[in-house]
């Protein structure tokens, strides 16, 4: 019987070992195993069932069925393609073109290499060159993040892949989306290429070019990079993120704005673990309170808490700081700054410059201490300027009615009508009255007050009364030798302008002045004693003196005098520890302790803390 087709072999369970139409075994795909084998020679086709194993140089090719003609192969179900070790295809069809080594996978497609894998419905894989194409939607997978585009392009060997249309991955609480991106699975990286969209945790991410590590939980975002989260709007030439620090870093001319503040600098970190903002270079944070530059700024945005390396500022609408370094604690209203300190009260026109500087906002709490330099008060006073220095100086606002200055330890004042110095000082605003302790001495032309406590009071920002207590002296100066002397137990001096014209002596009280004759001659010095005196000048000269008892005086004619007869006891001229100018206050070298210093400190800030708990008392 002649029939249309032969059929030359079918067996079950028949094992092939060689190709049974092609002799050219280098070049042809080979039957390595099926269950069923029918040759249908008029077609020139071999249909293959069951277990079917295709050879075709280094691939192995398994699948349901399969039909083999000239070097193309069509199979059917469970499709599974392996290349190297670690190359694995698997499909639901295949149409296999051996002499281009070229596989068609259709439905349920995936290509897996190593722990990537990549499905799709419809896949075009070029087995010589290795590499994957698909016109379809396909999903990417490498540990928990999925990556998924309409179009792409994957190179096996090279561990690559391109992504276009509706480009998106999803990693966690990561959203991505773009057009088109670029992945490298060797290092698990997308690179963006054009507009890309981020969503995480309520954070909003745009750029146009960057990058993210996906196992790493890292990305970099460029070209017009924008972040939005809440009502905060942060942009920078460079945006980093570190999922496992928890760290978004904003690099080159970087601004975070939201509806209460402005941050920016050349580099902004946020650490969403700590809430703390570090702005790295040209510094600056500028909130409705305060404006605060830096170097480099560190601000918790839980506690408020700010810290400032290397020079910085703080600008408030009462005053500033700068200094070396700065930090604040809000909770416990501490803060410290350390370096070529200035601290200013715009509203007093007042400034502190100090080594180390610790102060308050709620109550403008300033201490400055001695480093290498003493501390410096200055205020200014209408065309003038008064410069106090201490080892350490204190000024404080207590509630809305109290303002006061402790100066502790070899102070010095300095202003063009009147210098002191004593160990420590007190003035509050209350009285506006300059409290001198501890050998003070006060100088006003060429007038020397000195006791053991001096009060200054001013007016109109000048000095109207000097009061002595206890061991008063009052020496003005005639000539390098010759001084008018007033002492007694208590003196009040009355000034007008800054010129004396009224002296109040009471207790003990004696004199030694200096009579002239008409041609200004010296006659000789008149010493007088009485219980209490007055004594009233004008024009800066000695008019009259009115004594409450009866006085006892002495003139001797100057051909006559002794020292005795020119100096009242305990007289002492200290012209040499006078401050002269305002540059020698700081330098701690200069300092003339005087020689009564022998008051302690906490003595001294005991009996202040005394006068302002009463004054605060008086108040309420």
């Amino acid at each position: 019987m002649r029939l249309h087709f032969k059929i030359l072999f079918c067996t079950i369970g028949f094992f092939f070992t060689q190709d049974a139409i092609c002799q050219q075994e280098d070049s042809r795909v080979k039957i390595s195993y099926a269950d069923s084998s029918v040759y249908l020679s008029e077609d020139k086709k071999q249909k293959l069932h069951g277990n079917v194993r295709l050879v075709h140089d280094s691939i192995f090719m398994y699948c349901d069925t399969s039909v083999l003609r000239e070097n193309r192969v069509e199979a059917q179900g469970n499709i599974v393609i392996i290349q190297d070790d670690t190359i694995h295809t698997f499909s639901d069809s295949l149409y296999y073109d051996g002499n281009l080594k070229l596989a068609e996978l259709f439905y349920n497609v995936v290509l897996k290499n190593g722990d990537k894998k990549l499905f799709t419905e419809k896949l075009t894989y070029h087995l010589e060159d290795k590499y994957a194409v698909f016109q379809d939607t396909a999903i990417l997978e490498s540990g928990t993040m999925t990556l998924s585009s309409l179009r792409g392009r994957y190179f096996v060997d090279d561990k690559k892949a391109k992504f276009f249309d509706q480009v998106t991955i999803i990693d966690g609480d990561l959203r991505l989306k773009t057009d088109s991106l670029d992945y490298d699975a060797d290092i698990d990286r997308a690179y963006f290429l054009g507009p890309t969209y981020i969503t995480e945790e309520g954070r909003k991410i745009y750029c146009e070019s960057g990058y993210y590590d996906i196992g790493a939980g890292r990305a970099f975002f460029s070209n017009d990079a924008v972040v939005y989260e809440g009502n905060r709007t942060a942009k920078a030439e460079d945006i980093s993120y570190d999922d496992k620090n928890n760290t978004v870093t904003f690099s080159g001319d970087a601004e975070l704005i939201d509806s209460v503040s402005t941050v920016s600098g050349q580099e902004i970190i946020i650490n969403d673990s700590t809430n703390v903002i570090t702005v790295i270079g040209e510094g600056r944070f500028e909130d409705a309170d305060q404006i605060v530059e830096g170097e480099y700024i560190e601000y918790n945005e839980d506690t408020e808490d700010v810290l400032i390396k290397g020079r910085g500022q703080v600008y408030r609408e009462d005053g500033q700081l700068s200094a070396d370094s700065i930090s604040y604690q809000k909770e416990i209203d501490r803060g410290y700054a350390q370096g070529t300190v200035i601290w200013q009260d715009t509203v007093d026109n007042t400034t502190v410059e100090s080594d180390i500087l610790f102060y308050k906002d709620s109550s403008q709490y300033v201490k400055a201490i001695l480093d290498e330099q003493r501390p410096l008060f200055t205020k200014l006073i209408d065309d003038d300027t008064l410069y106090l220095s201490a080892d350490t100086l204190l000024t404080e606002t207590v509630g809305d009615t109290l303002s006061y200055i402790k100066a502790i330890s070899r102070v010095m004042i300095y202003k063009s009508d009147f210098q002191a110095i004593c160990d420590s000082l007190y003035y509050d605003d209350r009285d506006s009255t300059f409290q001198l302790y501890y050998d003070p001495i006060v100088w006003s032309d060429t007038t020397q007050f000195s006791g053991d406590t001096l009060l200054m009071v001013t007016s109109n920002d000048e000095i109207s009364e000097i009061i002595a207590k206890n061991k008063a002296f009052i020496a003005m100066e005639e000539n390098d030798t010759y001084y008018n002397q007033i002492r007694g137990r208590y003196i009040h001096s009355y000034l007008d302008s800054n010129t004396l014209h009224k002296m109040n002596v009471q207790g003990n009280a004696e004199s030694i002045y200096f009579v002239k004759d008409e041609e200004d001659a010296y006659v000789g010095p008149n010493k007088t004693v009485c219980a209490d005196m007055i004594f009233y000048f004008e024009n800066e000269e000695l008019s009259h003196i009115y004594f409450e008892t009866q006085p006892n005086n002495n003139l001797t004619p100057m051909d006559q005098v002794t020292d005795s007869d020119l100096y009242l006891d305990t007289f002492s001229w200290k012209g040499d520890r006078r401050p002269i100018d305002k540059s020698t206050l700081r330098l701690v070298s200069k300092i003339s302790v005087g020689k009564e210093q022998t008051k302690s400190t906490d003595e001294f800030e005991e009996k202040v803390n005394e006068v302002i708990l009463e004054d605060m008392k008086k108040s309420k």
